[in-house]
């Protein structure tokens, strides 16, 4: 403590501070003897951790931090499932919410995004025009020339929210994009790994639908099985194709 306060107290009067300047200030306290002397002001000049690794040590603290607040919110739910009982009949579902909360918090504050020069982004955005040289698309194409025309594809980063009445055709338009995009949609015409998350139909439903339209054959025809041999051949060459493109679907209830 008596180090520290020093270096403060120079800090404060000084705005800077050195060995040479700690050693005579603690020589004017009358207590540079009982804390070692110069010598050991020395030894701990020069076993302090370069600056250059700063940026190391500073995740090293600040993962700590995360696993201290991860440990106090597992903590708290332990705490909250051991007396859920005393919440009534929701309580299991009350537990969960806060469990949720809880982890999510965590999780969050983690999330930290950091300076970068401009120099740097700008040299990003010339490698990009020179990647894209001679292409009318630089995103993802979706297969609808008139939508990729306005916006040129896709974008990385983008979220485009396709908003309609009920039964307007969003949830067909929407797989329209992802065959399309899984199939043809990369640079070059090539297949781009497509995820379909599923609020509403199970993934047995958006693979028959899928099926349908890659087919084209009425979804009706299919669920009532009122298929013609030309059918069962239109759907079993949509089948091939589909196999082979990168899909996932995922209709994990509640997401």
């Amino acid at each position: 403590p008596a180090i520290f306060d020093a270096i403060l107290r120079l800090y404060d009067s000084r705005q800077s501070g050195d060995l040479t300047q700690l050693i005579y200030a603690l020589r004017d306290k009358s207590i540079l003897d009982d804390i070692g002397g110069p010598d050991y002001l020395l030894r701990l000049a020069e076993s302090v951790p370069s600056a250059v690794n700063a940026p190391h040590y500073a995740r090293i603290v600040s993962e700590k931090a995360r696993l201290r607040r991860l440990i106090d919110a597992a903590g708290r739910i332990l705490y909250d499932a051991y007396h859920a009982g005393e919440l009534g009949e929701e309580g299991a579902r009350e537990v969960l919410d806060q469990a949720e909360r809880l982890i999510f918090d965590v999780a969050e504050a983690a999330q930290s995004s950091s300076t970068e020069r401009l120099e740097a982004l700008l040299q990003q955005a010339l490698d990009m025009l020179e990647a894209n040289e001679g292409r009318r698309i630089t995103g993802l194409a979706t297969g609808f020339h008139q939508l990729d025309d306005v916006t040129s594809g896709l974008q990385p980063g983008e979220l485009i929210i396709v908003a309609a009445r009920p039964s307007m055709g969003k949830t067909a338009l929407a797989l329209n994009l992802a065959e399309q995009i899984a199939m043809h949609g990369a640079p070059g015409g090539g297949a781009a790994p497509t995820a379909i998350f599923s609020l509403e139909m199970s993934r047995q439903a958006v693979a028959q639908r899928l099926m349908c339209a890659c087919s084209g054959v009425d979804s009706h025809l299919l669920r009532t099985n009122r298929l013609s041999e030309k059918h069962y051949q239109q759907l079993i060459r949509a089948c091939g194709e589909l196999g082979e493109a990168p899909i996932f679907v995922d209709d994990t209830p509640g997401m």
